[in-house]
């Protein structure tokens, strides 16, 4: 069993790709009902439309399997519904910058309403002076990254008023500081029941305090990685429901399932994806998210919101315009034309995007190079399966 793995494949029109490789172990060890519904909610998360299981049957002809078995196949194929695209997860969508949302007065207003909302922290039950307000698509994608991700993947998800705003209480969870880095980093993600292929009965239910959430509905953890141990002194396991303490109302929306769903695909590739499909998402990368251009730092976020801002904030922004004036005005005595300072600009943003991105891979490669030592058995590296 030990070195029994689960080849997880897609067919998209004609082609098939193997899209991730999951030991059983890793698999049996979330104690789900029905394992085989899980893998067809994780496989829709990573493709972004609904489909079927099939297994090899008679002369290699795909046959679906039974949702209800527990009999565990080395091989599936997920086929999605005739006439959909896909909505592949962004390969890139984990973001290892994980930030408070009380720094700046700007996103004052998101975090109490977050605050407002979950009451505690939403994993733990620790009162909300030691909770963060984490963004389930980190604040550095920005409004134009979220936005893009509603219009590729909103169309499973009628029922939902899907975020336009990286700073909108539907991207976020109050958690501890500790489970906000689990999260950010996708060593744990939330599942959302019943959903198209699972029921409320297929998540093993964990004491603890019950929540205040319709009998009919839960949100759980789904542990990917072993959280328990000195950087987790909070243990917690897959089915442990999501504590909702405050106030539960029309005027304050959920979650958005639609982006823990996106979450979640991304904790599980990011875990467990192979090497033969990271063109495929690159290439998926580069068409329908790369050209998106990315937020640096909360300081750079507009403010549309009037109440949001502070005098010092407005004095501050003022005297950036006229030192912006001031750099322009003088750059042109020296003449250079507006086309050449465009340039110039473009240049370095270009440097710092670069600068960025090496950032935030040597931070995911130590992240990588953590769960390799982990508990949990599985080997850390999200390519390294190839076999």
């Amino acid at each position: 069993m030990d070195d029994a793995y689960i080849d997880l494949y897609i067919k998209i029109q004609h082609a098939t790709s193997r899209i991730m490789r999951i030991p059983q172990e890793e698999l049996l060890k979330f104690g789900f009902k029905r394992p085989h519904a899980f893998l067809r909610h994780v496989l829709f998360a990573v493709c972004g439309i609904k489909g079927h299981l099939f297994i090899d049957g008679v002369d290699s002809q795909p046959v679906q399997v039974d949702y209800d078995s527990v009999d565990i196949r080395e091989k599936y194929i997920y086929i999605s519904d005739p006439g959909n695209e896909p909505a592949f997860i962004d390969i890139d969508g984990l973001n290892s910058e994980v930030t408070t949302s009380a720094l700046t007065p700007r996103r004052l207003k998101f975090h109490k309403g977050v605050v407002k909302r979950d009451g505690v922290c939403l994993i733990t039950g620790d009162p909300e002076e030691v909770c963060q307000a984490a963004h389930i698509i980190a604040h550095s994608k920005g409004d134009e990254y979220i936005s893009r991700v509603a219009e590729l993947r909103s169309d499973p998800y009628p029922d939902e008023v899907h975020p336009n705003e990286i700073n909108s209480v539907e991207n976020a969870l109050l958690l501890r500081g500790d489970f906000h880095r689990a999260f950010g980093f996708g060593l744990v993600a939330v599942i959302t029941v019943p959903n198209f292929s699972m029921t409320c009965e297929d998540i093993p239910y964990v004491p603890g305090p019950p929540p205040i959430l319709p009998p009919a509905k839960r949100m759980s953890i789904v542990e990917i990685v072993k959280t328990s141990g000195d950087r987790f002194p909070s243990p917690i396991r897959t089915g442990c429901d999501l504590i909702f303490t405050g106030k539960q109302n029309q005027d304050i929306p959920p979650p958005s399932t639609m982006l823990l769903d996106f979450h979640l695909g991304l904790s599980f590739y990011q875990r467990w994806g192979v090497l033969d499909s990271k063109d495929l998402l690159r290439t998926y990368h580069r068409d329908h998210y790369e050209n998106i251009p990315v937020v640096y730092s909360a300081l750079q976020a507009p403010d549309n919101d009037p109440n949001d801002s502070t005098p010092y904030e407005d004095d501050r922004k003022a005297m950036e315009r006229a030192m912006d004036d001031l750099l322009c005005f003088n750059m042109m005595l020296r003449g250079y034309t507006p086309e050449v300072m465009k340039e110039m600009a473009q240049r370095r943003q270009e440097e710092e995007q670069r600068r960025q991105e090496e950032e935030q891979l040597q931070s995911r490669q130590k992240v990588m190079e953590w769960m390799e030592t982990s508990e949990s058995g599985a080997a850390g590296s999200p390519f390294e399966h190839t076999q």
